[in-house]
């Protein structure tokens, strides 16, 4: 998880950051979603208020539900 810090408008920020989402998933604050989710890759990306978190999980038939699971437990703890 990184702070935003810029002096563009956060709506700016979001926008562009979200724009490589390929599948949104709901529950992960602000907005975010799948950047990839392959056979063996998954990456989410999403925003909380200022906070922008890309969780990357590579690995043979790595399980994209739980990915997900893992995903919004952060979210929840941000």
């Amino acid at each position: 998880a990184q702070e935003l810090k810029a002096t563009a408008p956060v709506s700016v920020i979001k926008a562009a950051m979200l724009k490589d989402v390929i599948e949104k998933i709901d529950g992960l604050g602000d907005g975010g979603g799948f950047e990839t989710k392959t056979a063996d890759a998954v990456s989410i990306t999403f925003i909380k208020g200022s906070t922008v978190v890309l969780l990357s999980v590579s690995a043979t038939g790595v399980n994209a539900d739980a990915v997900v699971a893992a995903a919004k437990k952060i979210a929840n703890g941000i």
